[in-house]
């Protein structure tokens, strides 16, 4: 969220995680939660990743996808959330 792009760079003993995911899959996700049609969802994530991408830039004052800046990213679209948590564990 956008609460943990503010938390210092140097607080090491802090996991942070980078959640991805296609534009389809989050589309049909949205579609499915929210229960709106896909040109809505595809609107509402458009305005939302605008959003936390101008947020991003202001409090970092760089891109938000820097892979420096995270410890682990997790593909959603081809990810279980099995796979995620085995992720965060440390297994397969």
């Amino acid at each position: 969220g956008f609460a943990t792009l503010l938390l210092p760079r140097s607080l090491t003993h802090v996991l942070r995680v980078c959640v991805v995911a296609r534009s389809e899959y989050r589309v049909q996700s949205a579609v499915s939660a929210l229960g709106v049609s896909e040109k809505e969802a595809r609107d509402l994530l458009q305005q939302e990743d605008r959003t936390r991408q101008e947020f991003a830039e202001l409090v970092l004052r760089d891109s938000p996808w820097d892979k420096d800046r995270y410890d682990i990213f997790l593909p959603m679209d081809t990810s279980t959330v099995a796979e995620a948590v085995a992720a965060f564990l440390g297994g397969d």
